[in-house]
């Protein structure tokens, strides 16, 4: 449970047992940290996403922490195509250190591809096969943050149009996972309109 200090500071909600409710953000003040079967919420309304926006999951990792569970549901006006979406753990891009591996499909031309890759600088997922994803899209990320030499995850991601299931390992053995991570995204964008998102987002911590 989260101490009186960090109650008072944060104004957290207490939403049910063991279960609590900050908002997101892109530079959180202070972040929450959950024991087993606890659980985060959060959301924000009408943020502007712009390429390089990470929005922060304010979410401790302690060293003890073996399974994290992430839901987003991801609304946007205009409705933007061609969604990617990158994960960060903590909350830092990373240079060439994650080995990836995916499946996608697309349900509307039955197209499907099989791809591996041991490049890049955060855990990263297409949505679809195709340019067609588009938002609202649902998230799912399954995190092992420890122990510190086998560090992964793995994301699923979908629309009306395909899915995607992605895994993803962190191949640097040294650095720890301290800060569960923040979301990005990149999609073709509109020229003269600048895209508005609301985003919700649960945690859980299962061990």
């Amino acid at each position: 449970m989260l101490d009186k200090r960090f109650v008072k500071t944060t104004q957290v909600l207490e939403i049910a047992k063991n279960s609590y409710r900050v908002p997101l953000s892109t530079k959180p003040k202070e972040y929450v940290t959950l024991d087993p079967l606890e659980t985060y919420y959060g959301a924000v309304n009408g943020i502007v996403m712009h390429r390089n926006t990470l929005l922060v999951v304010p979410v401790n990792v302690p060293s003890d922490a073996r399974l994290y569970e992430i839901h987003f549901y991801v609304a946007a006006t205009p409705r933007l195509r061609n969604f990617d979406l990158t994960f960060a753990p903590n909350n830092t891009l990373y240079n060439t250190v994650y080995t990836t591996s995916s499946i996608m499909s697309n349900a509307t031309t039955g197209a499907y591809s099989i791809c591996h890759t041991s490049r890049g600088n955060v855990f990263h997922s297409d949505v679809q096969v195709g340019t067609s994803d588009i938002a609202p899209l649902h998230i799912y990320i399954r995190c092992m943050p420890n122990p510190v030499n086998n560090k992964c995850a793995l994301i699923s991601a979908g629309d009306i149009h395909g899915l995607a299931s992605t895994f993803v390992w962190w191949r640097d053995g040294t650095t720890k996972w301290t800060r569960l991570g923040a979301l990005q995204f990149t999609a073709t964008m509109p020229s003269n309109v600048v895209p508005i998102m609301d985003i919700t987002c649960f945690v859980q911590r299962i061990v």
